[in-house]
């Protein structure tokens, strides 16, 4: 009896950590995937750009660098997520 209660709680356990991967892949793909998008979008606008300042790129450059920390962080978070639920020894960054 006790051992099928220590195999219910680890399946439900498992479950648990399942859905909240699952919620998090979701969730940080849709935001992975609009800033993702937008890195090609903000350099085809930067090449596009004749006889500009830097002041008038600027803004440009300053979207695609967020949008590329977003997606290294969204990257990074999903990677732990994963490795926490099969259990793999994180790997230094």
């Amino acid at each position: 009896m006790k051992a099928s209660k220590s195999n219910l709680a680890a399946a439900l356990t498992g479950k648990l950590r399942a859905n909240r991967m699952r919620r998090l892949v979701t969730q940080e793909s849709e935001s992975l995937s609009g800033h993702y998008t937008r890195l090609p979008e903000v350099n085809e606008k930067i090449v596009k750009m004749d006889e500009t300042t830097i002041d008038e790129r600027l803004p440009l450059v300053e979207q695609g660098v967020e949008s590329c920390r977003i997606c290294q962080e969204r990257i990074a978070a999903v990677t732990k997520g994963l490795n926490d639920l099969l259990g793999a020894p994180e790997q230094a960054g």
